[in-house]
């Protein structure tokens, strides 16, 4: 196995009989430790788990330093000194007992192969701080799309942030500087990335050795290569792609190293450990001879993973990762990516929702927010993402050698970090900044007004700080003498003010929001007289000047006065029930807050007008509302929430209604099924549905993917419902597994399907049932028994309906998070369609008359064998009419009404 530290450990045997080394009724007796996660205990048989030590490395050294290669080497020394002398009592217990373990030095912990009860037992260690699932992470889907026009010669993306200005007229492409990038591997080779790598010599020639880390062994050769799908081919190439004059990087100067960070499908985080490990001190192809100085300058990775994955313990081995990198004088730049595809508020995750990480949203061609950009707020309530800039419909190197557009992914993010490139390579004296080059691209970002998941106009959590303007960044790079700025912002009372807003204005002016304790820091401003504003909601606005040193940092402290202040309080509701985790925001501002587990929420307002932003939880049938209010005293005001609607007008409602069950055993595998009536969904009708044993249903003849997907997964031609979509759902074999239902009688009878006693793929153990609900009055009820754990409750499914691929018309419920409950149902509900139906008939003899035309308004359908037809239709007033070849052509009136059922039974006359 490969470690960029060179220290590994192999197990003779990967025991879980671990127990049976100790003495007799030890590792049972043992009440189960408060270090160890849940998710580690419930396995109950032999994986892999994260053991997290206490304290780390003092790396006031590094600090301190003020060169990059100084810095690496610092925190590459401080690091692997000190993990390998608290790690030292552990590794020798696991290597005495033969338990395999890879050590990592970035974050002072160990992957151990072992069982439930080899976890109690490392818990009871002193130095053990806790036991962590060794997670699932996987990149964020893309999908393919239609390419965009040029603009001036190049793509739509780089002239968007004015890439090509910075070649022209700043004459820098990004020379001198090294990304680097963690993923799935790169195709070295491609025509627009094979001269910017950095394994590739002067007479062409490659070397691999420090700038290809394959830690999870996924290439057959020594080679960089891209076997899982073109992600990262695609990702650098964004970054620094270009082949002669086809340029589609935004530093095509620059160079690039990458590290493989996973493997299996799906990935874990282990592996990437083992490769940010690598990015701090890259080694030659053997793991050995690690060198700090050959890091890169600013790291990507688009591996993400679920934020219901890991709990505290598990994030805090990200941040510490996340730091060791920072703290190197590397800048990270990550993608802040949505894989639900909607407009959710609070779908930052991971590493994405720290302070340190700097995070990117993403834009299409028209300035548009992607429905794949995540949304803050970030961690400790802080602005997420940080900035935004191009991520839909860029065209990209593929890993087949050629080239192809897409969206989704992480490639905003791409975007940044070639700006990032450019930045450096311009302004050398930032390379080693990162806090100066975060606020130079803040203050160039070209600002949006979004204050739906809270913020202000000039910053808000859907666009950060706004769109990326490279070559703005660019032009005002500090080239003058420079100097910082510091304080505190409190209260008369000294009470440290969070989320002030604090605005420096002279040369330059710029804007930063204190953190908890009241802080502010501006750095790199330049030297002279300064203009300090602080604002913050409930407090009178206040003024300060200050004068910067060149070269120095002064600090100047501002009190704020507090304003009259009332205290708004309420409920904030769904269907009458009340809604738990919903964000309610002061509009233009950054206070918010969080609803309790009873709906309720409370915050301090000064007098005056103000208006409530409120949006739901993603796992929520509820949609966003923004209320107006009027404070001159304290006031209670309730905020009921609407039903969330897809495109087509579908909604859903969760409840408690009773679990339904087939009757009908059917045969193993996938299968046909003919339903007993006309089933109406996105605006067509089916009479007979596809069924497979992974959890969904298609009605059509579609293949689904391997893997679940959020909706709109783009794989359905006509449609496909999905109760518990997860790739490899197992059912028990042995015995039957699908069973149906018809339930009452015409024109509202309903279809069940059952799937009884499946098992997660993950979790072979465990067994959970879910039935499907067809109405034939278009509805669709969804019903589940058995949920035991998060993934019986759906940690890694797919949940919700979709239908028209060219349409993307989707409602998804949840994706890969564990919300189900026992008991629990769902219903989706057409809001805005009724259903005409009816039978035609011969006006002489009565004989139902098939292949007859039916067009209501603008929309045709077309009888069945019976003589019958249904067909969703807007609620509206409409003109019916009827038609046949050899017939007479009859038309009536109807008022449809949404959720109720017109029935028109008309009879043609044989035309003469």
């Amino acid at each position: 196995m490969f470690n960029s530290s060179g220290r590994w450990r192999a197990a003779l045997t990967a025991t879980a009989a671990f127990a049976l080394l100790l003495p007799a009724g030890v590792a049972h007796a043992a009440p189960e430790s408060a270090k160890i996660n849940k998710a580690v205990l419930a396995d109950g048989k032999t994986s892999s788990f994260l053991v997290r030590l206490k304290d780390q490395a003092d790396l006031t050294t590094a600090l301190k330093a003020t060169s990059k290669p100084e810095k690496t080497r610092e925190v590459y020394q401080a690091k692997v000194e000190f993990a390998a002398s608290s790690q030292a009592g552990l590794q020798r217990m696991l290597t005495e007992q033969k338990v395999e373990f890879t050590p990592f030095w970035a974050v002072n912990a160990l992957k151990v192969v072992g069982d439930a009860d080899l976890a109690r037992q490392i818990a009871k260690l002193p130095e053990v701080e806790s036991i962590e699932p060794n997670v699932a992470v996987n990149p964020p889907p893309t999908f393919p799309a239609t390419a965009h026009p040029k603009v001036n010669g190049v793509e739509w993306n780089l002239d968007r942030i004015g890439a090509p200005r910075v070649w022209n007229e700043f004459g820098t492409r990004g020379e001198g500087i090294v990304v680097g990038n963690i993923g799935l591997g790169v195709k070295f080779d491609h025509p627009a990335l094979a001269t910017q790598y950095r394994g590739r010599k002067a007479d062409g020639s490659v070397d691999h050795n420090y700038s290809w880390g394959d830690v999870a062994r996924i290439c057959p050769s020594a080679d960089p290569c891209d076997v899982r799908g073109g992600n990262d081919t695609r990702y650098t190439s964004v970054m620094v792609g270009e082949e002669g004059a086809d340029t589609i990087g935004v530093a095509p100067g620059a160079k690039w190293i990458a590290a493989s960070g996973c493997r299996f499908n799906p990935c874990d985080f282990a592996s990437v450990l083992a490769a940010g490990e690598w990015m701090l001190a890259p080694t030659d192809l053997g793991g050995r001879n690690p060198r700090p100085d050959l890091a890169p300058d600013i790291l990507t990775t688009n591996l993400i993973y679920s934020p219901s994955a890991g709990g505290e313990g598990f994030r805090a081995l990200q941040k510490q990762l996340l730091d060791a990198w920072v703290t190197a004088g590397i800048l990270p730049v990550l993608g802040s990516t949505s894989w639900l595809g909607y407009d959710f508020c609070a779908t930052t995750s991971g590493l994405n929702r720290d302070d340190n990480s700097y995070t990117v949203g993403m834009f299409g061609p028209n300035n548009a927010i992607s429905p794949y950009s995540g949304r803050g707020p970030g961690a400790n309530g802080e602005v997420k993402p940080n900035i935004t800039a191009p991520g839909a419909t860029i065209r990209t190197a593929a890993a087949d050698g050629g080239y192809s557009t897409v969206f989704g992914g992480d490639y905003g993010a791409a975007h940044v970090a070639g700006t990032v490139a450019l930045l450096w390579s311009a302004a050398p004296s930032l390379r080693r900044d990162i806090a100066a080059t975060r606020a130079l691209l803040d203050r160039t970002a070209i600002d949006v007004n979004d204050t739906s998941c809270g913020g202000t106009a000039e910053k808000n959590n859907v666009w950060g700080e706004g769109r990326l303007d490279a070559y703005a960044a660019v032009r005002d790079a500090p080239r003058e003498a420079v100097g910082g700025l510091t304080g505190k912002i409190t209260s008369q009372d000294g009470t440290p003010l969070a989320k002030a807003v604090v605005t420096v204005s002279g040369a330059q002016t710029r804007t930063v929001v204190t953190d908890a304790g009241g802080n502010y820091e501006l750095v790199r401003l330049a030297a002279g007289d300064h203009r300090v504003r602080v604002k913050k909601l409930g407090y009178r606005t206040a003024t300060a000047t200050a004068n910067v040193p060149a070269s120095s940092t002064v600090t100047r402290d501002v009190l704020l006065r507090p304003l009259p202040a009332h205290t708004v309080s309420g409920t904030v509701t769904i269907d009458g029930a009340p809604q738990k985790g919903a964000h309610v925001a002061v509009a233009g501002t950054l206070e918010s807050v969080e609803t309790d587990a009873a709906g309720r929420y409370r915050i301090t307002l000064p007098r005056g007008e103000h208006e409530l932003a409120v949006t739901s939880v993603p796992e929520s049938c509820a949609g966003g509302r923004t209320v107006s209010i009027e404070v001159d005293a304290d006031l209670a005001k309730d905020i009921a929430l609407p039903r969330r609607t897809d495109s087509f007008g579908y909604s859903c409602a969760v409840g408690t209604e009773p679990y339904v069950a087939g009757t009908e055993v059917r045969p193993v595998g996938r299968q046909f099924i003919q339903l007993p009536f006309a089933f109406p969904f996105y605006g067509e009708s089916h009479r007979e549905i596809f069924i497979t044993k992974d959890g969904y249903l298609t009605l059509d003849r579609t293949s689904r993917s391997n893997t679940n997907y959020p909706l709109p997964s783009y794989l359905s031609q006509v449609g496909a419902i999905y109760p518990f979509w997860e790739a490899g759902t197992s059912p028990d074999f042995s015995n039957p597994w699908l069973y149906t239902a018809t339930l009452g009688t015409a024109p509202n009878r309903t279809f069940v399907l059952e799937w009884r006693n499946v098992a997660p793929m993950r979790d072979p153990e465990s067994r959970l049932s879910y039935s499907v609900l067809l109405g034939e009055d278009g509805t669709i009820g969804f019903r589940y028994r058995g949920i035991s754990n998060d993934l019986t409750a759906g940690s890694s499914a797919t949940v919700g309906i979709e239908g028209k691929r060219d349409k993307a018309e989707a409602l998804l419920f949840s994706y890969d998070r564990p919300v189900l409950t026992d008991g629990m149902s769902l219903t989706f509900t057409p809001q805005r369609h009724g259903l005409v139906s009816g039978t035609i008939v011969d006006a002489g003899d009565g004989r139902p008359l098939a292949n007859a035309t039916v067009k209501i308004g603008d929309e045709v359908t077309i009888t069945a064998a019976d003589g019958t037809f249904v067909k969703q239709i807007l609620s509206d007033d409409h003109r019916i009419t009827v038609s046949k070849e050899n017939y007479g052509t009859v038309t009536r009136e109807v008022d449809v009404e949404a959720g109720k059922r017109t029935t028109v039974d008309l009879a043609l006359t044989t035309g003469r």
